[in-house]
């Protein structure tokens, strides 16, 4: 069994000695697939969410997406099925994880993180050309404290990786 955890295009073939007794290439349409954000990151899911749906939508596949934040895209992607953490009995033909792993570990991601963009990422993992598309979110449930535009700038982050490594650059800012 391969140890891949993101998409390949496989084509299976058993042999008995010379004879190749089955073949089989994989085939996601009409399918149920899960995929699950692996991030507790905003900004990730943001970034990952057209990606989902670009995967939908090349495969023909049903999704189920497993995510926090949902409430921002079930009305802009009715065809993915947005779904709470937990156990499920539900059966899946196959099974994909967003996220930002070991780069150490080439199982889970085709490459590392650290050189791409968040859609890169997505985009990879997915087995999906790389091109950036911008999400659909919806906004109107969300009330706003500030009426007038603003730019939010913080000195913190959930990974070191995302931190602004320059020594100086708050300062010159």
């Amino acid at each position: 069994m391969p140890s891949f955890k993101y998409f390949i295009d496989w084509r299976v073939k058993v042999y008995s000695g010379f004879n190749l007794v089955y073949e089989n290439d994989l085939n996601l349409k009409y399918k149920r697939v899960c995929i699950i954000n692996e991030s507790p990151s905003l900004g990730d899911f943001i970034a990952w969410m057209p990606f989902v749906e670009e995967f939908r939508k090349k495969h023909d596949c049903f999704v189920d997406f497993y995510t926090p934040n949902k409430e921002l895209f079930e009305s802009e992607y009715p065809e993915i099925n947005f779904k709470n953490y937990g156990p499920s009995t539900t059966i899946y033909h196959a099974t994909y994880r967003l996220g930002c792993f070991d780069v150490n570990d080439r199982n889970l991601s085709p490459k590392d993180h650290r050189l791409q963009n968040l859609q890169e990422v997505a985009a990879g993992i997915l087995g999906l050309d790389y091109i950036e598309i911008k999400p659909k979110i919806n906004l109107t449930n969300l009330k706003r404290k500030i009426s007038d535009k603003y730019v939010c700038i913080t000195t913190a982050s959930t990974a070191g990786l995302k931190h602004w490594q320059n020594p100086d650059g708050w300062q010159q800012t």
